[in-house]
């Protein structure tokens, strides 16, 4: 089989974990040249494929493509989802909706020992809010220490498991924190977080998705989140419940069913850019930017206040009893394809 997983350019360590997790827990399964794609950690459930003869499907997760393009996907086989809400999405049973697949990173030999604590909380923003300067600024302002989720996979994950608290608006800081057990506290700076996504991985560890809400930290970044129900993505919702979060899914696959879409996406942004930049305060260019501080002191409150509040963490019980039914669907899928688990 083929790992297939995103790339970003930039780097996502959520993302990039697959280049080695699958191989350290299977190391003979994986082949370049093969046209068996096995998709793994990541909402990629939908995404156009390359040329392929087969698909396994291996906890990954529904939330921004149309389902319509499953289509497309030849042979398909669903070892498993990452939630109960892609197994909905998907119309399969309950049971195959078990868990984000980062929960096996405990069974693998790659991790090694766990860190000495350090004492501090650390921020990890979702890698397109790295970004966001005002943001940034915020956290410097708060004491709290940025942790680039666009950083070496593994050297993200040691600090997420040496820190005494994790503020994610990163899913995968959240994933990874609460199954090496750091206690975690969600986040979301913009309505681009996709609270379909964050339900369908709380809902198998029995958490809630409840999280602080960071404002923007510029007038014309305020504006734009605003906006981006107008180009379909908006993914948070009207609010952070389960049934908010469903629509915002529903709406964001409505959005790319429709014909051109993908082709017009691109055009949308660049007109919601120019109308957040008309919508800047008037006059001199000092009053623009005393107000884009106010919201970046604001920012940096609302992550001091944060740092105070209540943590989650699942039950150590349930997370291991998830891992090794994980551990077991994946030993079936490598000896169905001629392999066998490390």
């Amino acid at each position: 089989m083929k790992l297939h997983y995103y790339r970003s350019a930039e780097g996502n360590f959520g993302d990039d974990l697959n280049a080695w997790l699958w191989t350290d827990l299977a190391a003979d399964l994986w082949r370049d040249d093969s046209a068996h794609l096995f998709l793994g950690i990541g909402t990629i459930i939908g995404n156009p494929l390359p040329h392929h003869d087969r698909v396994t499907i291996f906890s990954s997760g529904v939330g921004y493509s149309n389902l319509d393009n499953l289509r497309g996907y030849q042979a398909l086989e669903i070892a498993s989802v990452r939630g109960p809400l892609s197994a909905a999405a998907l119309g399969l049973p309950a049971e195959k909706g078990l868990a984000d697949g980062a929960l096996l990173l405990p069974f693998t030999n790659s991790v090694g020992e766990a860190p000495a604590k350090t004492g501090r909380a650390i921020f990890i923003p979702h890698h397109e809010s790295m970004h966001d300067r005002g943001l940034i600024e915020a956290a410097r302002l708060a004491g709290v220490a940025v942790v680039d989720p666009r950083g070496e996979c593994r050297a993200v994950i040691d600090a997420i498991r040496s820190a005494d608290r994790v503020i994610a608006e990163s899913m995968h800081a959240a994933i990874i924190a609460d199954t090496f057990g750091t206690p975690w506290v969600p986040v979301a700076s913009t309505r681009g977080v996709s609270s379909f996504k964050w339900w369908d991985w709380l809902l198998t560890v029995g958490l809630p998705f409840e999280p602080r809400m960071i404002r923007s930290t510029s007038a014309d970044d305020w504006l734009a989140d605003r906006l981006r129900g107008l180009h379909g993505e908006n993914y948070f919702g009207a609010d952070s419940s389960l049934e908010a979060a469903q629509a915002a899914y529903r709406n964001a696959v409505r959005f790319r069913a429709r014909q051109g879409w993908e082709a017009r996406r691109d055009w949308r942004k660049r007109q919601i850019a120019r109308v957040t930049r008309l919508g800047k305060l008037p006059g001199p260019r000092s009053l623009a930017e005393r107000v884009d501080r106010q919201l970046v002191e604001g920012a940096a409150r609302d992550l001091a206040q944060v740092v105070e509040a209540p943590t989650y963490l699942s039950e150590p019980a349930r997370r291991q009893q998830l891992g090794e039914q994980l551990l077991e669907r994946l030993s079936r899928v490598a000896r169905a394809n001629g392999g066998r688990l490390q």
